[in-house]
């Protein structure tokens, strides 16, 4: 039956048919509607409870210990879009989660309170939500929100579980997602930095290793951590140089889910590093491991993140400013300045950093051999070309310089430039430049310290590295590698078939070819203690005596050996090449 035909059946039906068949008609349509337009599960109004609210309509009594609606975590879960529909699209301050989390706030005479713009508000919220989502605990999940939400379920525990390094990136991905879902990117003056910390036995920091994250722009600057629960407004150079807070400047415990048994203190500790000078502080940055600048890229499957131009910063050295503030230097040559106003890019290219002589001052060497010095009134050129390597000494009180021709130079407090020694090849110095170490173009090495001159060794050695910020050194000889601790004293020989050796990104791992063709990849530890030494770990497993699990190539790229490696990615992968066949990549970590 055609259309013409329909509606001349429709005519000729009697009135009440008629009226009949339009109130069915409609009430399908309606239906229809339904089914296609509402979810599967109607959703809350109220998804969000933050502590001292009261009863919720999905929890009537208020028994249960959670801020957010299990209904909406799940569907977040299924689609991390619904996290902005939970808190709001870019710009909604009128919101359920963001009003409760106001109330919060003002009852907990907390500082923040009518402070924050709403993109504040829901950072924090993100950040609870990411804490709430997981028990604390070790997980491979990675990359996206969707996966961190749902590849970190244990079936042993029946509970999901994240990682520090994961809350954090978790958090921040939720909250992209308030603007990705919408097809927008947050505005540019709101900056969010992840920063990791790094602990070991001998140098223990105040949390462990751990990471936390701070943001400009979204009024009082924040740090927040996610695994601890734990908010506070402060900044992230406050916190490099131990400026405490107070009371009403921390949020404790925004999340209703009791803290993980296995951590149960750490919430206090993490308060207890902020608010009290027994807590600990983090010495001028001393033990700041990496530092991510996270940028947001506009893609659904959140597999391009644009973070300190596509390389993971590992922080290879931290020196104090000349106005109260501080610069780090990354694996990829980028140079930093923390100041009262966050973190901005001060250049790049950069070899090295070093810090004084004196309080006011820092040396910065480029890739093209130039050195230059900050000062009060800006950065002066000291050499324009020539220079090799710069290190500094203890706290600063003297800067060296090392040329291409092998001299040695030396500036403190008191003189100016100095030759100090000559036919020099390579320097290096031990945690937070306590000794130089030298290496003469005749093969010895000794290290210089306030007591004079020590010799390590008479012969064979042919370069020099500090790693993790001068906690180890490596020297090496044409065929054999060594390790020394700078805080535990010497450790000798780890490797004897050393036939190329890599510094990995940040200066925080180092990577050879072997001469039987194999590659080795390691990352130095606390020092060890006892028999046999310990030196390194890879993937959580100690290795003993030997300098990591080194690897053959595999046989489906039909090579017997490696023949050789590169870094790659500014240091951050590991590409090896065996003879006649295909190159493997790998982390330069874990190869």
């Amino acid at each position: 039956m055609n259309r013409k035909d329909s509606r001349c059946v429709l005519r000729k039906m009697a009135p009440v048919a008629r009226a009949r068949f339009h109130i069915g008609f409609v009430l399908y349509t309606l239906l229809f509607a339904f089914i296609v337009v509402s979810p599967a599960h109607a959703l809350s109004s109220d998804p969000c409870r933050f502590p001292g609210a009261g009863p919720t309509s999905w929890d009537p009594a208020g028994t249960m210990n959670r801020s957010f609606d299990p209904a909406w975590v799940s569907a977040i879960r299924q689609s991390p879009a619904v996290f902005a529909q939970m808190v709001g699209a870019p710009g909604a301050s009128n919101t359920q989660c963001v009003n409760a989390l106001s109330t919060f706030l003002k009852a907990n005479n907390s500082s923040l309170w009518g402070s924050l713009t709403p993109d504040g508000l829901k950072l924090i919220v993100a950040t609870a939500f990411s804490y709430e989502s997981a028990s604390y605990g070790s997980s491979r999940a990675a990359g996206s929100a969707s996966n961190l939400l749902n590849n970190s379920y244990v079936s042993q525990s029946g509970d999901y579980v994240l990682s520090c390094s994961q809350y954090v990136s978790l958090a921040i991905r939720l909250y992209y997602w308030i603007y990705q879902a919408s097809g927008m990117t947050p505005p540019p003056g709101i900056k969010i930095h992840t920063v990791g910390w790094r602990s070991d036995p001998t140098t223990p920091n105040p949390v462990g290793n751990h990471a936390q994250f701070f943001v400009t722009g979204v009024g009082p600057n924040m740090l927040l951590d996610p695994t601890a629960n734990v908010i506070a407004s402060t900044t992230l150079k406050n916190h490099l140089n131990g400026t405490l807070v107070s009371s009403n400047q921390i949020v404790n415990g925004i999340s209703l889910r009791p803290i993980a048994s296995s951590i149960p203190s750490f919430p206090a500790t993490v308060v207890g590093s902020l608010t009290s000078t027994n807590g600990g502080h983090y010495q001028g940055g001393k033990f700041l491991m990496y530092s991510l600048l996270t940028a947001f890229a506009s893609d659904p499957t959140e597999n391009q993140w644009v973070v300190d131009a596509g390389s993971p910063t590992f922080v290879d050295t931290v020196v104090p400013g000349p106005s109260s503030d501080y610069f780090y230097k990354t694996g990829a040559g980028l140079l930093w300045q923390v100041d009262g106003t966050g973190i901005t890019l001060a250049d790049s290219g950069v070899a090295a950093i070093a810090a004084g002589p004196g309080p006011s001052s820092m040396f910065q060497l480029t890739n093209a051999g130039a050195l230059w010095q900050r000062a009060p009134s800006g950065w002066v050129l000291a050499s324009n070309s020539g220079v090799v390597q710069i290190a500094s000494s203890q706290g600063g009180a003297a800067v060296y310089e090392l040329t291409s021709d092998g001299r040695l130079y030396v500036e403190t407090t008191a003189t100016g430039w100095t030759e100090l020694r000559t036919g020099v090849k390579a320097i290096a110095t031990g945690m937070s430049g306590q000794g130089l170490y030298v290496v003469y173009s005749s093969g010895l090495l000794s290290i210089i310290s306030s007591s004079g001159e020590t010799v390590v060794s008479y012969s064979g050695i042919v370069g020099v590295t500090s790693l993790r910020q001068g906690e180890f050194v490596v020297y090496w000889t044409s065929g054999g590698l060594y390790l020394h601790s700078t805080i535990g004293g010497a450790f000798g020989p780890i490797n004897s078939q050393l036939s190329k050796l890599l510094v990995g990104v940040g200066k925080q791992t180092i990577d050879i070819l072997q001469t039987d063709g194999r590659v080795c990849t390691g990352n130095p530890v606390g020092a060890p203690a006892g028999s046999p030494l310990q030196y390194f770990l890879n993937s959580g497993i100690d290795l003993g005596t030997t300098f990591s699990q080194c690897v053959s190539p595999p046989q489906t790229i039909n090579g017997p050996a490696y023949s050789s490696i590169q870094l790659i990615d500014g240091g951050v992968n590991l590409q090896a090449t065996p003879a006649g066949g295909n190159a493997v990549i790998g982390q330069a970590t874990s190869f």
